[in-house]
């Protein structure tokens, strides 16, 4: 079995995130929103993983702190040949611990709703759900879902 993750970094580079995009654009939607999400990959106000494995990038999450309490995914896109193979549920965690150990006690994300003429984002939102998120309000053109961080000591306890 192929390891999850050959290399993780913190670097900026929007030129791979507007890569990763193009591939998935039905799921992204037109161009100016890629060309956001692409400006937003090289701002340092977001927090940026990416992950490359066989010598390709495969994988960026961008978080950004809103309140002390709260980190919000603002963006995870995998490449669509590695979907289902752990590299979306890495990040994810990734992005947990070190959100939690900046002292974070809530992950956010919010994911287009389902309900309102988005059935693509189904898949998005169970993808989500297996993560240990939860529903909190769908009262928009989107789903807002959280995830609790467990304090240090439950991190270490493996809770």
């Amino acid at each position: 079995m192929k390891p999850v993750v050959s290399y993780l970094t913190e670097d900026r580079h929007p030129a791979v995130v507007r890569t990763l995009l193009n591939r998935q654009a039905h799921m992204f939607g037109s161009d100016a929103t890629i060309d956001a999400y692409v400006e937003d990959a090289g701002d340092p106000a977001f927090d940026s993983l990416i992950v490359t494995r066989d010598n390709r990038t495969r994988g960026v999450i961008l978080t950004r702190r809103r309140f002390p309490e709260t980190v919000e995914v603002h963006l995870l896109v995998v490449d669509d040949t590695v979907h289902r193979t752990g590299i979306g549920s890495f990040l994810l965690r990734e992005a947990a611990a070190r959100a939690r150990t900046a002292g974070a006690k809530m992950l956010t994300v919010r994911v287009l709703g389902e309900g309102r003429g988005h059935q693509e984002w189904a898949g998005v939102r169970a993808f989500y759900e297996a993560n240990g998120f939860i529903p909190l309000d769908d009262t928009g053109p989107a789903v807002l879902l959280a995830k609790h961080l467990p304090e240090r000591q439950d991190w270490e306890d493996g809770l």
